[in-house]
């Protein structure tokens, strides 16, 4: 079978038809001279951004397959052991063996089908991620020039002349909740270990990256194992979850677009790219996916 599929296809077109669009900003607020790296930040942006479109297409890709192939895999193993229990027993399952033995072959026709394109798939990602964290890294750079080793121990108006910060009034979200270079993929609903799904959009930027307030409300530290350094943003239409923060920014009640953390790899996150990890709680009810509400006010 041609792969993609024109199912997959049609996946891609969909993931391509939702690019963001230019929205207006809001004239950001004045943060005094621009430091003299500030102008390697856009290019950077620039660079993540034609990186992330593939990325985000074959992520929808990858989605569309994964449980397919995860569930057929995990058939086929219990298929597999179950034929050898049925084979000890008597004759009289041979009706048996011949049912487990015909949904051991459905198992591995569909995965033959589906496997080598998932598989190229997956190799492409990590090609693609590759280069993620090559331009991350001279993000970083810039992190350490203008913040130093350890964001978050000053002032991050330094970082903040080189990277304004826009307010969006009148959107769900009012602001980026990462202020400088990202690279953003909806890989909302993907599996994770223990029967989870990855309930949140993830946003890779480099380490010590600030964090913004999407909205204005009250900001509560919330440490866990899996989110490691997180918080809170509760606010008058719900709630945002930010985790895997190096370190944390302000607290208590403030405003959309106030620094509230720093990027970082805490929690469960530890050995992976830094990123905000980010979940939008519309009126207090279970995560829904942000991508949308992210689109429109991130570049």
């Amino acid at each position: 079978m041609p792969f993609p599929s024109r199912a997959l296809r049609r996946v891609a077109v969909a993931v391509l038809a939702a690019a963001p669009a230019v929205s207006p900003l809001a004239t950001p607020a004045a943060a005094g001279p621009s430091p003299p790296h500030a102008a390697q930040l856009p290019t950077i942006q620039r660079n993540l951004h034609a990186v992330t479109l593939p990325i985000q297409v074959r992520t929808a890709m990858w989605m569309a397959l994964v449980r397919t192939v995860h569930g057929r895999q995990a058939d086929l193993r219990h298929a597999t052991a179950l034929i050898r229990r049925t084979a000890r027993q008597a004759g009289s399952a041979s009706g048996a063996l011949r049912s487990i033995r015909a949904r051991i072959r459905v198992d591995r026709r569909v995965l033959g089908r589906l496997l080598p394109g998932w598989l190229r798939i997956k190799a492409a990602l990590h090609a693609d991620y590759r280069r993620v964290k090559a331009l991350l890294a001279e993000s970083r750079r810039v992190v350490r020039a203008v913040l130093g080793p350890n964001p978050g121990r000053g002032s991050p108006g330094p970082w903040l002349a080189a990277w304004p910060v826009a307010i969006h009034q009148g959107s769900t979200l009012q602001a980026c909740p990462v202020a400088g270079p990202i690279s953003l993929t909806d890989s909302f609903g993907a599996p994770r270990p223990g029967g989870r799904f990855h309930e949140g959009n993830d946003l890779l930027a480099a380490r010590g990256t600030p964090e913004l307030a999407v909205q204005p409300g009250v900001v509560i530290p919330d440490p866990n194992t899996l989110g490691g350094r997180a918080v809170i943003l509760r606010s008058a239409s719900g709630y945002s979850y930010y985790a895997h923060l190096s370190s944390y920014g302000a607290t208590g009640s403030v405003p959309a677009g106030a620094v509230i953390g720093y990027v970082g790899a805490s929690g469960d996150a530890k050995g992976l790219i830094p990123h905000l990890h980010y979940e939008w709680h519309s009126g207090g009810g279970p995560a829904v996916d942000p991508f949308p509400l992210l689109q429109a006010v991130c570049p």
